[in-house]
């Protein structure tokens, strides 16, 4: 289910069109620096290589840079490439980041006749704070450039772009004032530890992304993302250079071209936020280059296991995968894909490695585990694990075989509650 409710409409296409087939006037496409993709008139696959980011910033800000501060069209260093995010900077309070992000040629990709059901946008943040931090996005309404203009003159804090004399300012400094009153799009980022990876699929408004595509992408100015109440990195699209897809900036955009399947018009403003993700998983998939979506799928389980949070799915397609999953987070789905059969399973002389087949941790609450084939586990095919105060609870498991395990099929631990079982055989 969505993470956030305003955002369901425009989430609900996207679920169909870009996990399933699709239909003769609807298709799909992905955006995202690296992919092959087949451009609208057809021919050879090209690889995609148009997302611009850029990091506008009040570092140094002074008169001997034009009061526009330092701009970065490379992230940090290798291999994460970032950008910093914040308005203020744990180093220096007075410094703040935020980031502009533009997918160019999308019109490329999607017919001109075409209309916009839905799309998401996936970015992957590093959050290592102890505590959530609020991000917000807008759409931009004016154009910005990436590259081209004398340095410190061109896109800043304080200037949109050089026009070949002069530089344009924006409205305000910070290009905040240059958002579209029509969408704001705001969610709490979690944190995630030493690990501080976070990968956040954002709703996005069809309306908006509609009028990317016109005359060549004319008025394709992309998003402004900001970070309020913390500082946390986004990554680009340069991140691990030329390798994996994993984490950078992936825009997704479902499409007709029967305008009967146009959506209804928004009644602006509306709000938008983070929905939920499916992760594909494929024998023939990736783990290490592939970035999770149904055209590039992970290879284990544990892979999308790792990757996914609360409100997301993992779709395995048809085949055998190694078990040895550990689920930690709550309300995440398992599930064979639609019309898919995958069978889990791991070696039952294992006692170090493959103890279970699928390990529920405490706190892990609000699952399900559906269209499955379970087998082997030294000890159990699923096992509830309990600590001393609490244990998985709310869990769903249906249409699941379990057999040839170690010990038992299943082990409830004496804090694993409200746990329902629907159409198994155990």
């Amino acid at each position: 289910m969505p993470r956030n409710g305003l955002a369901a409409a425009f989430a609900a296409t996207a679920v169909v069109l870009l996990g399933l087939a699709c239909t003769a006037a609807a298709a799909a496409v992905t955006l995202q620096t690296g992919r092959s993709l087949i451009p609208v008139g057809g021919g050879s696959p090209v690889l995609y290589n148009a997302t611009r980011d850029t990091a506008i910033t009040t570092q140094y800000i002074d008169a001997w840079n034009n009061m526009n501060g330092i701009t970065y069209l490379w992230g940090s260093t290798a291999p994460d490439f970032t950008y910093g995010l914040g308005e203020a900077s744990p180093y220096n309070p007075a410094e703040k980041f935020r980031t502009l992000l533009r997918f160019d040629d999308a019109h490329s990709y999607v017919p001109a006749d075409a209309v916009v059901q839905s799309a998401e946008l996936t970015v992957t943040f590093i959050n290592y704070n102890f505590d959530p931090v609020l991000v917000q996005a807008c759409f931009m309404t004016r154009p910005w450039a990436y590259q081209g203009g004398p340095s410190y003159k061109t896109v800043g804090w304080a200037f949109s772009g050089w026009d070949g004399s002069a530089s344009v300012p924006w409205t305000q400094p910070g290009a905040w004032a240059d958002c579209s009153p029509n969408v704001n799009i705001s969610f709490v980022l979690p944190s995630n530890g030493a690990y501080g990876y976070v990968s956040q699929t954002i709703a996005l408004d069809p309306a908006s992304v509609q009028a990317w595509l016109p005359s060549n992408g004319s008025a394709n100015y992309g998003l402004l993302f900001r970070a309020v109440n913390g500082s946390v990195s986004i990554v680009s699209s340069q991140w691990q250079k030329d390798a994996p897809a994993l984490r950078r900036p992936a825009l997704s955009i479902a499409f007709s071209t029967d305008p009967a399947d146009a959506p209804a018009p928004a009644a602006y403003p509306v709000t938008l936020g983070t929905v939920s993700r499916t992760w594909w998983v494929d024998p023939t998939g990736d783990d290490a280059l592939n970035s999770g979506h149904s055209d590039s799928p992970f290879k284990t389980p544990a892979k999308a296991v790792f990757e996914a949070w609360p409100g997301d799915k993992i779709y395995l397609k048809s085949g055998a995968y190694p078990g040895a999953l550990n689920i930690l987070r709550s309300n995440i789905t398992l599930q064979s894909a639609p019309g898919n059969w995958a069978v889990v399973s791991s070696p039952t002389n294992d006692p170090q490695q493959a103890v279970n087949v699928i390990t529920l941790r405490p706190g892990a609450n609000y699952g399900v585990i559906q269209d499955l084939e379970i087998t082997g586990g030294f000890s159990y095919g699923i096992s509830f694990i309990s600590s001393t105060v609490e244990g998985p609870s709310h869990w769903t498991i249906s249409n699941v075989r379990i057999h040839n395990t170690g010990s038992s099929s299943i082990k409830l631990s004496d804090k694993a509650a409200n746990i329902i079982f629907s159409n198994c055989d155990i």
